[in-house]
């Protein structure tokens, strides 16, 4: 992982939002808002490699965000975090979207984190 790549978490919640916090803020720049309307702010700004969003967003949610994301630009990349739900996770499928349920080990979004972030390096390299 890189710190160049800029992360934007949005999470309501505070202890999902120090959870990464503690995981992800060694290694990663990291902006963390709390709410949908902040997110979308900051997303206007062009610069969110990855998003790292909570599903439940007040009136709004989580995939909501992740397609503004994914309309800004093709190398960015999203992850949904909310309860196990065969539905959101099956929408966030069709969306290109990463789903992760809230209990899910820290290994397990580290490694997706990981993965997404390596995807999108490779995707961006130009071809030799």
């Amino acid at each position: 992982m890189s710190e160049h790549q800029h992360v934007l978490v949005v999470a309501p919640h505070a202890d999902i939002a120090d959870g990464l916090i503690a995981l992800l803020a060694p290694q990663l720049s990291l902006t963390v808002v709390s709410s949908y309307e902040e997110a979308r702010q900051h997303l206007q700004r062009g610069d969110t490699y990855l998003l790292i969003t909570e599903l439940k967003l007040g009136p709004y949610n989580g995939l909501q965000l992740a397609l503004l994301l994914r309309d800004g630009g093709e190398s960015a990349r999203a992850i949904v975090i909310g309860d196990r739900d065969a539905a959101w996770e099956r929408e966030a499928r069709q969306f290109g979207v990463a789903y992760i349920d809230r209990m899910a080990d820290k290994g397990d979004m580290l490694r997706l984190v990981s993965a997404l972030l390596e995807s999108g390096a490779q995707s961006s390299e130009p071809a030799s």
